[in-house]
């Protein structure tokens, strides 16, 4: 059958003009840049299946799928792209194998689909291997799949990079080894704007990534759980930044209610991390086994755990600088404690954590430049907290903790114009409130006001 649209298929004066370039001696690209077939089961396309569509596309092609449910498993090793179209694209597998296994293939796309019921090994969803070049899935749902193995969601090996934009990974798990959603196992793994949700594996519930130079950008994971790494595991991975997101009521039943990270070069900031818990270390991050690891400006509010409430330092993190604690529980450091370790400590607010601040028993920290405010146990234990560091022990004055707005007011010690001399603004967030501004009472604004 004909595919409906081919890029092959030029009118004669594109023809004539690719002729004209190449005999001018100019590099021109492949003029096949993959045709697109069309699977609709009401009859509108090329086929009636995913399948029909496979066995008619090649490398490189585009099967656009029309809104059904397609109850079908497909293993392929060709780069074909799937989109889907119209409405819900619903892709479900049959409890025993992948949805989709993609294999030694060309880099491909896959957009606007909703992946449920897969099972197997690895990738319920989607199983991934030796993509040369890597693949993109955009506006995705992988949802409700088991699999004994790793990776309920997507399951990569040896494919860089896998990029995911505005994806959902919800009740995904893995009952095997590591990831309960997705495993990224090469380098340059991007996401953006993802969620993981209600995720569960061994280690990492939500996210496994390996490799270096990946990026975790405004996503979400709540409510995952795994023995290691509630939401987000970092293992043999380096310089990967984690920004903007948000961590909340992820637990591990081990270290790491949200995050373990183990590696070099990673960079945490401006995310929240709210209620995540472990009861051995770590109750939102555990730091193990690495150096120059950057946590910056984010937010820790109610998270909990035996050592380390909030951040469980060891030997990993070399600056903790600008964030904001509050509320955390620790029985060895309500919002930092450790095992080793000599981190740098500087221009963060610490209030009303349940326990000491700082648990400095086992680790060398840095302690200046910081706000310590109503911490139940004291600052710091064994820790040297002083003012002439330019520590200071003022009311933060936020704008409204009841509604989570850690703002500071602009009559905030913690505001970049009152800290003492040689300290920046301390906390994750700017002035966000203040006294409400007058105009000049005028007859005129009077009059306005009765008009």
């Amino acid at each position: 059958m004909i595919p409906r649209s081919r890029a092959a298929r030029l009118p004669s004066a594109a023809l004539i003009g690719i002729a004209l370039l190449s005999g001018m001696g100019l590099v021109v690209g492949d003029s096949h840049a993959g045709a697109t077939w069309r699977v609709d089961p009401d009859g509108g396309g090329d086929a009636l299946t995913i399948a029909g569509g496979v066995a008619l596309a090649s490398e490189g092609d585009t099967i656009r799928i029309a809104a059904a449910t397609y109850p079908e498993t497909i293993a392929i090793e060709k780069g074909i792209s799937f989109i889907g179209v119209g409405g819900d694209v619903i892709w479900q597998g049959n409890g025993t194998a992948s949805c989709l296994s993609i294999q030694n293939s060309a880099p491909f796309r896959l957009e606007g689909i909703i992946f449920e019921g897969g099972g197997g090994t690895e990738g319920g969803g989607l199983d991934a291997r030796n993509v040369y070049g890597g693949f993109t899935v955009v506006a995705c749902t992988f949802r409700d799949m088991t699999v004994t193995g790793t990776a309920a969601g997507i399951y990569t090996l040896q494919t860089s990079p896998l990029i995911a934009d505005s994806c959902v990974f919800s009740n995904l798990e893995a009952t095997g080894s590591l990831s309960g959603g997705v495993l990224s196992g090469g380098n340059g793994g991007t996401f953006r704007g993802c969620e993981f949700l209600n995720c569960t594996g061994i280690r990492g519930g939500g996210l496994s990534v390996a490799g270096e130079g990946n990026l975790i950008e405004n996503c979400t994971f709540d409510g995952c759980e795994a023995n290691f790494a509630g939401a987000l595991n970092l293992y043999g991975a380096d310089d990967t930044t984690v920004r903007g997101c948000t961590f909340s009521g992820n637990r591990a039943n081990y270290t790491g209610g949200a995050i373990d990270l183990e590696g070099t070069g990673h960079l945490i900031e401006n995310s929240r991390f709210s209620e995540n818990t472990a009861p051995a270390s770590g109750g939102a991050i555990n730091a193990f086994n690495g150096s120059g690891n950057t946590v910056r400006a984010n937010l820790f509010f109610g998270n909990s755990s035996g050592k380390g409430g909030a951040i469980c330092e060891q030997s990993a993190l070399q600056d903790i600088v600008g964030n904001t604690f509050d509320g955390n529980t620790g029985g060895q450091g309500a919002a930092i404690g450790g095992y080793s370790g000599s981190p740098s400590i500087e221009e963060n607010i610490f209030s009303n954590q349940t326990g000491f601040a700082i648990d400095c028993s086992a680790m060398v920290a840095s302690i200046g430049c910081n706000d310590f405010w109503q911490n139940s146990a004291g600052n710091g234990n064994n820790c040297a907290i002083a003012p002439e560091e330019g520590n200071i022990f003022l009311d933060p004055l936020f704008c409204e903790v009841v509604t989570r707005n850690f703002a500071i007011h602009s009559d905030s010690p913690c505001t970049a114009t009152h800290v003492p001399a040689g300290c920046g603004r301390m906390g994750a967030f700017g002035v966000g409130c203040g006294d409400t501004p007058t105009l000049p009472v005028t007859w005129g604004r009077l009059r306005a006001l009765f008009r």
